[in-house]
């Protein structure tokens, strides 16, 4: 045993555990140890090392891994914030430039206007001024006649002469008027508001751990089923509201008890493509036999967006308010993502830097998601893979549900996808029967498959990050927990 320890000089081995101190029978006759617990040395001695010893295993291999782990984390995570940041600015600068154009056009509109008023002021004077020279060169002529008149010693010219003086009258001057150039004061927070919307930054701290085993909450059991009345598509309107589409026309909204809250038609004479609720709560969706974008408001469906040549898909509702939609050419040669403020284009993202399509082409429907950290995430069945760019376009990476972590006894066939609060990417897996979560960055977590789920397709998630599931053929909803 290596070190000492203080003993009484010539008695046992025993130890006081309270004050570490060796004692005896005349020690523990004494008042100094009364009621303290008495060990044997050798044991507690042997039992201290034991705990040292895990202790200095535990901060070797779990504490100071981890901690090292995430000191590494946090020097990736500051240069993707940095990259994060840079992209917004990006994307805020090109809002700038575009909202230059637009002032630059008005107010070039305004000089126009200025330069024709100018011009016809000129115009007007000029011909004012040509008839006052007229008026000039004839009154000149008239003045010399009447004067070689008076000293002509003709009498008859004199007898006969008439006035022209009723020919003649003063000019008039032109008053002109200067337009007046007023600007209309700007309330600049009202204009901001109106302009743009830049949403508050989220620090989520620490990151909230999976459950080791994710559970059903709630099974809903909806009207749908069957090969001929799928259910597709499933969006939270609150915590326990949620609307739902199929391979019908028609739209229905849920509560979790599987009771039909809404039913509508819509004028669709195919299957709805997607479905999303806005941020103050009213219903969009695609329709592809008519090209369209509609808005639900109570029963009443209006059309925001009517497209030509393009069809869209996928449609989501990105932190700022501006709509997502995914589209295909008519010729299903080309996909983009056009963002919308209300029924205005914005802007599109289809080629790279170097001029090659970002997505794949295909007839499939394509679906998409906006993450926390802006970045859109479009899930394509034919290519097999969820695309994801930036805000402003950029590619970022590409998911095809290879992992060494995970083995698919199917290909990768994917529908659904949703994003959480954490950034996290959430992807139904419909022939594994699976859901794949991924970080944002591309890196597979985990999966949830012990959910005994059949043929998973829509996918969102609630305000506290349960999981819905909507299964294509049995027509059941599954909300799902996966957080501790």
């Amino acid at each position: 045993m290596k070190g000492t320890i203080p003993r009484c000089i010539k008695h046992s081995k025993r130890i006081c555990e309270q004050s570490y101190i060796s004692v005896c029978r005349t020690c523990l006759a004494s008042d100094k140890h009364k009621e303290h617990k008495i060990e044997d040395v050798l044991k507690t001695f042997a039992l201290k090392t034991e705990r040292i010893k895990k202790d200095l295993q535990e901060f070797e291999e779990c504490f100071l891994v981890k901690h090292k782990e995430a000191s590494l984390h946090i020097k990736v995570q500051k240069a993707d914030l940095c990259r994060d940041f840079q992209e917004i600015r990006k994307y805020i600068e090109k809002e700038k430039e575009n909202l230059q154009r637009e002032i630059d056009k008005i107010f070039q509109k305004m000089l126009s206007k200025i330069d024709d008023m100018n011009s016809k002021c000129i115009e007007d004077i000029a011909q004012q001024e040509g008839e006052i020279n007229r008026g000039i060169n004839r009154i000149d002529q008239i003045t010399a006649d009447l004067k070689l008149l008076l000293k002509s010693n003709d009498v008859r010219p004199v007898l006969i002469y008439k006035s022209k003086i009723e020919e003649f009258s003063y000019p008039v001057q032109y008053k002109i008027t200067l337009p007046i150039f007023t600007p209309q004061k700007i309330n600049r927070e009202q204009f901001y508001k109106q302009a743009y919307c830049l949403s508050e930054m989220s620090t989520l701290f620490p990151n909230r751990a999976f459950t080791d085993e994710p559970h059903i909450i709630e099974d809903i059991n909806t009207s749908y089923g069957g090969v001929l009345n799928e259910l597709h598509n499933v969006v939270c309107l609150n915590d326990n509201e949620v609307w739902t589409s199929g391979d019908k026309d028609s739209i229905c909204l849920f509560n979790l008890k599987g009771d039909i809250l809404k039913d509508f038609q819509t004028s669709s004479t195919s299957c709805i493509q997607d479905i999303a609720v806005t941020h103050s709560g009213q219903l969009l969706y695609t329709d592809d036999n008519n090209r369209s974008l509609n808005m639900v408001s109570n029963t009443q469906i209006d059309t925001l967006i009517k497209l030509n040549e393009w069809i869209p898909h996928g449609v989501c509702i990105a932190s700022s308010g501006d709509f997502l939609v995914a589209m295909t050419s008519e010729d299903w040669d080309q996909t983009k993502v056009v963002r919308y403020s209300g029924s205005t284009e914005k802007y599109s993202i289809q080629w790279d830097d170097q001029g090659q399509p970002l997505f794949p082409a295909g007839y499939s429907t394509k679906y998409l998601k906006e993450n926390k950290n802006l970045d859109i995430c479009l899930a394509d069945p034919d290519a097999r893979a969820v695309i994801v760019v930036s805000a402003g376009g950029k590619f970022r990476f590409e998911y095809t549900g290879s992992s060494s972590s995970l083995t698919l006894k199917e290909p990768f066939y994917l529908r659904g996808i949703t994003t959480d609060n954490y950034s996290k990417i959430l992807i139904a897996d419909m022939c594994n029967q699976i859901i794949h979560i991924v970080d944002k960055d591309g890196h597979f977590l985990s999966n949830i498959e012990n959910c005994n789920l059949l043929s998973p397709r829509g996918l969102c998630v609630d305000n506290k990050d349960n999981l819905f599931v909507a299964e294509c053929y049995t027509g059941r909803i599954k909300k799902i927990q996966f957080y501790r």
